[in-house]
């Protein structure tokens, strides 16, 4: 089940007032469908902290990836330093540099992580011990907490096999209520029908009820044989739904036990597949590629036509930024030997940071004395490229030769150099 959707459960039908250890009646037990869906919610809660830090981890962008591609991208430039680098190699590489440099944990994250935590520990903490009440009933065999209730009541023997346990037999977890279909600020929405409810000594049938179990300070109204109260009498168990009764009371802002409760699971996230950098498809997705896309290819005009543009670029298929893109710059050859990776013969066989760096640096070592070699082979031939200034006025001051050499214009008001830039 989702675990978002189990809180919200959890919310609607427990309330948090100081328990007390109260002992039933004899014949006096809950509707095992509703036992069932509290056992749910506390072992959900077990696992609630752990959850907190999964959803975070969702939430933040793997740095060791992204400075991978970045690295990688870097050294596909510099080995192609006689080409000028495209549109799309500019607007990955943007991209890449905002993502890693936005990359650290939000904070605000983290508060919210470590209340909602605590918030719903303190669920916990009630529910639990109201469970261990209610499993506590001593010498009843005919109620639905009986050692021998009949093959549709729990089983007490099995349920408390540990402190809070809740372990279930066959017939009760087949039984168990659904999750809500849907949570919004109204309340909730989707519950099935569940057993009648009925007097509390009628163990057949799956109708069992926990008469007046608000006595232990969490069902906060009568119980009846057709309804059980739960959340401070906010929720109604009935024969056939979970009906709300004063919703606004348990969803205002509060210090309340259940209202705290609420804004707990009220903060869940639902953890989201992590991105992939190398399919367009995520990218659009992403709002600082859209960003670094605008500031590349539009700067400060209309960027309306961001979307075709991307396309054009990336194509619009999960594999088309790996087609138009990305497999120029992964099979880029490369000699491993010369830097210490001798199995690497491509850019994609380089992914371990440190040989990434050292194969960058050794390239554009090569790079800087490749260009020092033309340099000297120029001067030496007296070969060097000669300044614009200095060829525009080598057209012997002719109107008509100045004007067609390119950057260049003839200005008859100098007295000389008059084909000048």
């Amino acid at each position: 089940m989702k675990q978002h959707l189990v809180f919200a459960a959890a919310a609607a039908i427990i309330s948090l007032a100081p328990a007390a250890h109260v002992e039933a009646a004899a014949g006096d037990a809950l509707n095992h469908a509703a036992w069932s869906k509290l056992c749910d919610i506390t072992r959900d809660l077990d696992n609630l902290p752990s959850n907190e830090l999964a959803s975070i981890a969702a939430e933040q962008v793997n740095v060791g990836d992204l400075t991978k591609l970045q690295q990688q991208l870097a050294l596909y430039r510099v080995l192609n330093t006689d080409k000028a680098a495209t549109t799309a190699e500019q607007v990955f590489a943007t991209f890449l540099s905002r993502k890693i440099s936005g990359a650290a944990i939000s904070e605000t994250k983290l508060k919210e992580a470590l209340q909602s935590t605590a918030d719903a520990a303190f669920l916990h903490g009630q529910l639990a011990e109201w469970l261990a009440t209610a499993s506590s009933i001593g010498g009843n065999t005919a109620g639905c907490l009986g050692a021998a209730g009949g093959a549709d009541t729990a089983d007490k023997a099995t349920i408390t096999q540990a402190p809070y346990a809740c372990k279930l037999t066959t017939q009760m977890a087949s039984a168990k209520l659904t999750t809500p279909a849907s949570i919004d600020a109204n309340g909730y929405t989707g519950f099935t029908a569940i057993p009648n409810v009925e007097t509390s000594n009628a163990v057949t049938q799956k109708k069992c009820a926990y008469s007046q179990h608000g006595a232990s300070g969490l069902g906060g109204a009568q119980d009846t044989t057709t309804s059980i109260a739960f959340a401070g009498g906010a929720f109604i168990l009935t024969d056939n739904a979970l009906t709300r009764s004063n919703w606004a009371a348990t969803s205002q802002a509060g210090t309340l036990p259940h209202e705290k409760a609420f804004k707990a699971l009220k903060r869940q996230h639902k953890s989201l597949p992590k991105a992939n950098y190398t399919k367009i498809t995520d990218l659009k997705q992403d709002s600082d590629f859209r960003s670094a896309a605008i500031a590349i290819i539009y700067g400060d005009q209309d960027s309306s036509q961001l979307e075709n543009k991307l396309t054009d670029l990336f194509g619009a298929s999960d594999n088309s930024f790996e087609e138009k893109f990305w497999k120029n710059v992964r099979e880029a050859k490369i000699d491993g030997g010369k830097f210490g990776a001798k199995e690497a013969t491509t850019i994609q066989a380089l992914e371990d940071p440190i040989k990434l760096s050292k194969a960058f640096y050794y390239y554009a070592k090569q790079g800087t004395e490749q260009l020092k070699t033309l340099e000297a082979r120029a001067a030496a031939t007296n070969d060097l490229p000669k300044p614009t200034e200095e060829l525009c006025n080598a057209k012997n001051d002719e109107p008509k030769a100045c004007n067609e050499a390119t950057g260049c214009h003839y200005d008859a008001s100098k007295q000389k150099g008059q084909n000048v830039l």
